[in-house]
């Protein structure tokens, strides 16, 4: 059985629509062992292109196991291709309903035909071949001895992925208190999640802000099952979108697989045994950064403390901790303002670039957080334009997952 990383993309009709079908199809072929959430990225073009070429690809990337060789792999694909409306005589570089490019084989062999080359010229370049896979396979060696992920890190235009964030709480910090659990308005905020290739989306039941009440298991289940169940449902039609539960609690995150939930979002950063021996069942695992959840407002690093150093010395120690993990089943989140004054917090994001050298992929969790108190008055749900900003900041220094609001 081989094993190939296929890179697939369309910029031409209901994009989506043509990679879940082209997932299918390849399903016909071998197995799809994993796929990519779905990127959006800008065409390349020689210079002298038609304007309407300029049409955004949306990509994504698949590992297939197949006992196809490359030359009937790549006549396969071809195939597909031509199924979901690529003539054969399409002209190089116009908007075509689907590319499948075979990228390289995992174990390393190389071919070098007039019709096919294997890995794939130029793939170590390109942000939209690199940014879906360091999702399936980021310490993946490159013949530059490169891990994908060093590699993506290493280009100048990112293609970060979203988290979206959705509370099934009444009292989360970011909107109004005492209200009951919007259940319907969740549901259509979810849909849309789905519908606007989201490639993550956060669900949690208990608020962690200051001050919050802690939920037994059972009661967090309670809030979160409707949603799970709707989610579940949605996944069936959107292959690229990942559920991730937001929980600190042994019996959620058991009960929770057998909801298609694909990552484990832990705000205790498992440290709880029980968490430990569970996370290996899931696609991922997000290990947060705490001293106290709730968080608990004076309780921090003492205020005169290296900030990147003291989360170096915690990464270090967590990944050694989860090393058990397969390197792509491990995200880490500096849990901004968890046990960190505003300042801090501040200092971990405009100095994020010292964590690129981190094998490890970030998940950053900034929305419209408290620090933000240090230069803006706004409400918290009225943040969004200052979370832009950190955004772009973050992106730039090398960030992997914005989880947002």
């Amino acid at each position: 059985m081989k094993k190939y990383a296929l890179a697939l993309g369309s910029n031409l009709g209901d994009r989506r629509a043509h990679l879940t079908q082209a997932v299918r199809e390849l399903e016909n072929i071998g197995r799809v062992s994993s796929v990519s959430p779905l990127l959006e990225n800008p065409p390349w073009l020689p210079e002298n292109a038609p304007s309407d070429w300029f049409q955004f690809f949306l990509n994504s990337a698949v590992i297939l196991e197949t006992e196809l060789e490359p030359d009937a792999l790549l006549a396969a694909t071809q195939k597909i291709e031509h199924l979901l409306g690529r003539p054969a005589n399409h002209p190089s570089w116009s908007p075509r309903t689907l590319d499948i490019d075979l990228i390289f084989e995992l174990n390393g062999s190389s071919i070098k035909k007039p019709n096919l080359e294997l890995p794939h010229p130029q793939w170590e370049k390109r942000n939209f071949v690199l940014a879906p896979l360091t999702h399936l396979i980021p310490q993946h060696v490159s013949s530059q001895g490169q891990s994908v992920l060093d590699l993506y890190r290493a280009q100048t235009k990112k293609l970060p992925a979203l988290m979206a964030i959705v509370n099934v709480t009444p009292d989360s910090f970011s909107q109004e208190k005492n209200a009951a659990i919007p259940y319907q308005d969740l549901f259509r905020n979810i849909k849309s999640h789905f519908d606007n290739q989201v490639a993550f989306i956060d669900i949690g039941a208990e608020s962690t802000r200051p001050g919050a009440r802690a939920l037994s298991a059972e009661e967090e289940w309670q809030r979160l099952e409707p949603i799970l169940t709707y989610t579940r449902e949605l996944k069936q039609q959107h292959p690229f979108t990942q559920i991730s539960i937001d929980t600190y609690h042994p019996e959620t995150a058991r009960r929770a697989l057998d909801y298609k939930v694909d990552l484990l979002n832990d705000v205790q950063g498992f440290e709880n045994p029980a968490m430990r021996e569970l996370a290996p069942h899931f696609r991922a695992v997000i290990a947060m950064h705490s001293l106290t959840v709730p968080s608990i407002k004076n309780i921090t690093w003492p205020k005169d403390a290296n900030p990147v150093a003291l989360m170096k010395d915690w990464l270090e120690k967590k990944i050694t901790q989860l090393a058990f993990l397969k390197s792509e089943q491990l995200f880490w989140d500096p849990g901004f303002c968890f046990g960190k004054t505003s300042e801090q917090s501040l200092h971990l994001v405009q100095n994020f670039s010292q964590f690129k050298e981190i094998p490890v992929r970030s998940v950053l969790g900034h929305s419209r957080k408290s620090f933000m108190n240090l230069w803006s008055q706004k409400p918290f749900a009225e943040r969004d334009p200052e979370t832009l900003a950190l955004s772009e900041t973050l992106i730039a220094q090398g960030a992997d997952v914005l989880r947002v609001h």
